[in-house]
């Protein structure tokens, strides 16, 4: 077991009131001298977490204290003296901590003391949104056999009949903006969260029944202590369920626990609601940087041979303008018998027989974005007829706006294509090994690291295990 004194000392630098000068001063001299085997970009980035000169400005690096003599002493062994380092491959972990943070830009990567130190690779996600994207890295299902891009997916072969004046008179009722989040905060408090569907377009689309981290649970709960924000009453406030999180799994370290899994979620929603230059982003990552470092630094000294992977699913870019849905008279759509769903960044259509019509292929041409091609969509396992006919995929930094997310920009987003910098998330560890790339080469990895088992290849297209599109019937 931990000792006491230690214990309380883990706990009060998770909590950010470590005041111990005489710590401060050992770390300081354990950067002095250079560390073997890592750039000198890491090494810039590992120094200037020391601490600040007098008059500089603070920078995100800064936000940790300082990197512990376990890392320190890690780093400056030449990667072959690194036990880890000689695991065989496929071998089962014994211990391991994998972190998993929801929206954490590769690109972000530099600015952060902690994460610049490690071995870090771009990832880039599929397209659509954290949902599909979370259920393919941690259960394997991809967006084909998901049947969804993010929480909606199309109800197959319905045909309402009671209820659509009703439904449609709703619509009515809650036209303005103001009334409609008024409406909807009661809806979702009383445990019916439609987001902002209309509520004529309900009895033909879905809303997931269990999430991402339910399907984590199931998949991983008896390998290893799984921690989420579900096991937690707290409400989304700005990094306040992180705070908690971390909070348990330091726990988990110090009374020993071998296998943890810690799913954080609160940056995306920072990001989405202050933006990526604001006072509260910066603030959170630095508190994920601090958080992601002590979490490090207890689990390496109490599993000196333990695994760590620390991973996101997308990047993020700034907001800087929106489409109006209207603009491309998607009124017309109803009339000629097709669906549509407006997602934040891409509007998906499905027809009857396949085809789209010229004026609406030339209206929806106008705007600021593109159809993706079968190719594209086949590529990124997203070729089911089952995610729409059509995906209309808008520019980077273009929002629609209303959506069926939100009614007014929200000021950054993801969603855009996979390709793109700035939606590329990362996958780091302290290991110099081959690291996943792709929301199906991150499942694998993981799996493989918690079980040793022999999982597909990395780098095997995820189409050779998708089960065939299925077909869609409109009403």
């Amino acid at each position: 077991m931990v000792p006491d004194a230690e214990a309380g000392d883990l706990r009060r630098r998770i909590a950010g009131d470590d005041q111990s000068g005489e710590k401060h001063s050992d770390r300081r001299r354990s950067r002095a001298a250079p560390i073997e085997g890592v750039s000198d970009h890491a090494q810039a980035a590992h120094k200037n977490s020391a601490g600040r000169r007098k008059g500089r400005r603070p920078t995100v690096a800064r936000a940790s204290q300082g990197v512990s003599r376990v890392r320190s002493a890690l780093l400056s062994l030449p990667v072959a003296e690194v036990r880890l380092l000689a695991k065989r491959s496929g071998e089962m972990s014994e211990q391991f901590l994998i972190v998993f943070i929801d929206s954490l830009p590769f690109l972000r990567l530099t600015e952060l003391s902690f994460f610049s130190m490690l071995h870090s690779v771009p990832l880039s996600p599929t397209f659509g949104y954290s949902e599909c994207i979370k259920s393919w890295m941690f259960a394997g299902i991809s967006p084909s056999e998901l049947g969804a891009l993010g929480l909606w997916r199309i109800r197959l072969s319905v045909t309402p009949r009671k209820g659509k004046r009703l439904l449609e008179l709703a619509d009515s009722l809650t036209s303005h903006p103001s009334v409609n989040r008024a409406v909807r905060w009661a809806l979702r408090k009383a445990g019916m969260n439609y987001d902002f569907v209309p509520f004529a377009k309900l009895p033909y689309f879905e809303r997931a029944k269990s999430r991402a981290e339910d399907l984590l649970k199931t998949s991983w709960g008896r390998r290893c202590r799984v921690i989420t924000y579900k096991d937690f009453d707290i409400e989304p406030r700005v990094s306040k369920r992180d705070e908690v999180l971390f909070e348990a799994a330091m726990q988990a370290v110090i009374s020993g626990e071998p296998r943890i899994f810690v799913v954080s979620c609160d940056l995306d929603h920072t990001a989405h609601r202050f933006g990526l230059d604001s006072l509260e982003y910066i603030e959170h990552l630095r508190s994920l940087n601090r958080w992601c470092e002590l979490l490090f630094d207890a689990f390496i000294k109490r599993h000196p041979d333990g695994a760590t992977f620390f991973f996101s699913d997308h990047g993020m870019c700034p907001v800087k303008t929106y489409e109006i849905p209207a603009l491309a008279g998607l009124d017309r759509l109803e009339r000629m018998g097709y669906r549509y769903f407006i997602d934040a960044t891409m509007l998906r259509i499905w027809t009857e027989d396949g085809s789209l019509d010229m004026e609406t292929h030339r209206r929806l041409s106008q705007l600021l974005g593109r159809f993706l091609t079968q190719e594209e969509r086949e590529h990124w396992g997203i070729g089911s007829r089952a995610l729409g006919d059509f995906i209309f995929l808008l520019n980077e930094g273009v929002v629609f706006c209303p959506s069926y997310f939100f009614l007014k920009p929200v000021k950054a987003m993801h969603g855009y294509h996979p390709d793109l910098d700035s939606q590329k998330g990362f996958a780091a560890s302290h290991e110099r090994t081959e690291l996943p790339q792709t929301p199906w080469e991150v499942h694998e990895f993981i799996s493989k690291l918690a079980s040793g088992g022999e999982p597909r290849s990395i780098g095997e297209h995820p189409d050779d295990h998708a089960p065939a599109p299925g077909t869609v019937e409109l009403a």
